[in-house]
């Protein structure tokens, strides 16, 4: 099966970025946000590549792969897989904001 085409939108880039940026602030060090930058960027290529590795939400055409900690939700056509956030689970719920 070819992978698709990834596309990251701001939200889940910024989204990204505060979740590394937090283990950077609480360990004090980023081996362990490089660790986790490594896993986010290997589950996305696996979505690319297996597209419906995910579990279906609620939202129309969107889906959610967990792993660990984190939920990344994407939602997919013919051609790409468009990455709309990647959340950590431990976060309050009510915050989760998803607008695709």
């Amino acid at each position: 099966m070819a992978s698709k085409k990834i596309i990251l939108t701001e939200v889940a880039k910024e989204s990204i970025i505060e979740i590394l940026e937090f283990y950077f602030l609480q360990n004090g060090n980023s081996i362990f946000s490089k660790k986790l930058s490594k896993q986010i960027k290997s589950i996305i290529k696996l979505i690319a590549k297996y597209n419906y590795a995910g579990k279906q939400t609620e939202e129309e055409n969107i889906r959610v792969f967990i792993k660990d900690r984190n939920a990344i939700f994407y939602e997919m056509n013919s051609t790409f897989i468009i990455v709309h956030l990647v959340w950590d689970c431990r976060r309050n719920p009510e915050e989760l904001e998803f607008n695709a």
